[in-house]
C-alpha cells in the first residue's frame, strides 16, 4: 500500500472521532449501544498477479459515560467504552475532570486494551494496552491573554514484540500563550519538548523540539486571513538507522466575501525535511500546494467550494553506487501534480447532515524513468454522513473511494472504505 493510500485508509477514522453538528452530550449518565459494519478493500499488482486485499467486520459497541448537570458541582466527567468485532475485543476508560470546572488545573486520563480472537484474518494482529495521562495549567494573563502549561505521557505495550511492535513511552510537555479576541484576531504561539523510549529498540527513540503559532485575523467583515507554521527539530540516538531532521509547515489562508453568498478562497501550504544525513531513503524534499476558487453559499443549509490548484515535490538526488548495485529503489521521485478540490457541506433537515469532498488530479514524475510508479491520475472521493433517526436514535456513514489510473497500467490501484453504524443512547 501507497504512503498516500495508507493516509487514505486512516482519515475516515479521524474525521468520524471528530464532534458532529447534530451531536450534543446531555448530562447525567448516558448509556449508549452501537451496531457498525466496517469494510476496507485495497486493489493492486503484485509479481504480475493482480492482488485485492479485504478485510471486512461487524461489531457491537457499549458506552457509558457520566457529564454533570450545568448546575452540578462535581467535578469529574467520563466515559467507558467495550468494543466486541469478528477480529478482536477492546476496553477503554476515560475520566476527566469537568469542562464546567473554572478552576486552573484540569485533568485526563485514559486507559484501554485490545485482544485479538482466535483465527483473526489480521495481519498486524498484536495484542497490547495502552494509555495516556494528560494535566494542564492554565491562567489569564489578563482580559486578551492566557497561559497554559501541559504535560502528557502516553504509553503502549505489546503482548508479542517483533521488529514492527515494540513498547514505547511517550512524554510531551508544551507551554502555549493566546492573545486576543477569538472572534476577531488571535494569535497562539507554543514551544513543546517530545520524547520518546523504546525499552525493546533504543535507537528508534528521539528527542524533539517543536515551535508552532496560529494566527487569525478578521480585517474587516468581508475578509479573513488565517495562517500557522510549524517548526521541529528530531534526533535519534547515535547508531540509529533514522536520520536526524529538521520539519517545517506552513498554512496561508485568504477568505474574501464578494457578496452575501458568494466568497473568494485561496490557500497556500509548504512542507519542507532537511535530514542531517542524505541518502536513498531520508532525502531533503519540499512539497508547495495552491489552491483558489469560488465559495458559494447556496443556501443557508448548503455550502459549496470548488477549488482548482496545482502541487509541487521536490526531493533531492543521491549519487549513491552502493545503492544502486544493491537495487535500492527510491520511495518517491519528484513531481508536478494539477488537482481540483471539490467540497460541499449539506444540512437539508434539521436531523440530517451530509460532508461530500473530492479531490480529482493528475500527477507527473520528473524523472518517469527512476520513479518508483508511472504518471497517474487519481480521485479521492469521501463521504461523512449523519441523520437522528429518532430521539436518541443515530445513524453514521462514512465513505471512501479513490482509484488511480496510471500510465502503467501495472501500477493502477483502487482503494475503498466503508464504515456505518447504528446507535442508541438511552
Amino acid at each position: 500500500m501507497s504512503v498516500r493510500a495508507l493516509g487514505i485508509f486512516l482519515l475516515p477514522a479521524l474525521l468520524v472521532s471528530a464532534p458532529h453538528p447534530l451531536c450534543a452530550r446531555p448530562s447525567g449518565w448516558t448509556p449508549e449501544i452501537r451496531l457498525g459494519y466496517d469494510y476496507f478493500s485495497h486493489s493492486y499488482e503484485h509479481i504480475d498477479q493482480d492482488t485485492t486485499n479485504t478485510f471486512s467486520e461487524g461489531s457491537l459497541r457499549l458506552i457509558l459515560g457520566y457529564r454533570p448537570p450545568s448546575t452540578g458541582d462535581s467535578p469529574v466527567e467520563g466515559q467507558a467504552e467495550f468494543f466486541l468485532g469478528e477480529d478482536y475485543w477492546q476496553a477503554r476508560a476515560e475520566i476527566e475532570s469537568s469542562a464546567l470546572s473554572a478552576g486552573p488545573w484540569s485533568w485526563r486520563g485514559t486507559l484501554g486494551g485490545r485482544r485479538y480472537r482466535s483465527g483473526s484474518s489480521l495481519s498486524y494482529s498484536n495484542d497490547h494496552v495502552q494509555g495516556e495521562a494528560r494535566v494542564q495549567y492554565r491562567r489569564d494573563l489578563n482580559s486578551s491573554a492566557e497561559l497554559r502549561l501541559t504535560d502528557r505521557v502516553y504509553g503502549i505495550g505489546y503482548s508479542e514484540r517483533t521488529a514492527y511492535f515494540y513498547d514505547s513511552y511517550l512524554n510531551d510537555a508544551s507551554l502555549s500563550l493566546r492573545i486576543g479576541d477569538i472572534l476577531a484576531r488571535t494569535l497562539d504561539v507554543e514551544v513543546s519538548h517530545r520524547n520518546l523510549f523504546a525499552p525493546d529498540s533504543s535507537l528508534i527513540g528521539y528527542v524533539s523540539e517543536e515551535v508552532s503559532g496560529e494566527v487569525f485575523w478578521m480585517s474587516s467583515p468581508a475578509t479573513l486571513i488565517g495562517g500557522s507554521g510549524r517548526l521541529e527539530w528530531r534526533r535519534y540516538p547515535a547508531g540509529s538507522p533514522r536520520s536526524n531532521f529538521l520539519r517545517a509547515e506552513s498554512d496561508v489562508l485568504l477568505d474574501w466575501s464578494i457578496s452575501d453568498r458568494v466568497g473568494l478562497e485561496s490557500a497556500l501550504d509548504v512542507r519542507a525535511e532537511w535530514y542531517e544525513s542524505v541518502d536513498p531513503i531520508y532525502r531533503n524534499a519540499r512539497t508547495y500546494t495552491a489552491r483558489i476558487g469560488p465559495a458559494v453559499h447556496l443556501t443557508d443549509r448548503w455550502d459549496l467550494k470548488i477549488l482548482p490548484g496545482v502541487e509541487l515535490y521536490d526531493v533531492s538526488h543521491v549519487e549513491d553506487t552502493a545503492a544502486v548495485e544493491e537495487e535500492w529503489v527510491y520511495f518517491q521521485e519528484s513531481y508536478r501534480e494539477a488537482l481540483i478540490e471539490v467540497t460541499t457541506d449539506y444540512m437539508p433537515l434539521p436531523r440530517f447532515w451530509c460532508d461530500v469532498s473530492a479531490r480529482v488530479g493528475h500527477r507527473r514524475y520528473e524523472f518517469p524513468d527512476g520513479a518508483l510508479e508511472s504518471d497517474y491520475w487519481y480521485l479521492d472521493l469521501s463521504l461523512l454522513a449523519e441523520l437522528m433517526l429518532a430521539d436518541g436514535l443515530r445513524f453514521d456513514l462514512t465513505g471512501l473511494f479513490s482509484p488511480e489510473k496510471h500510465r502503467n497500467p501495472e501500477d493502477n490501484t483502487a482503494t475503498n472504505v466503508v464504515s456505518a453504524w447504528v446507535g442508541y443512547q438511552f
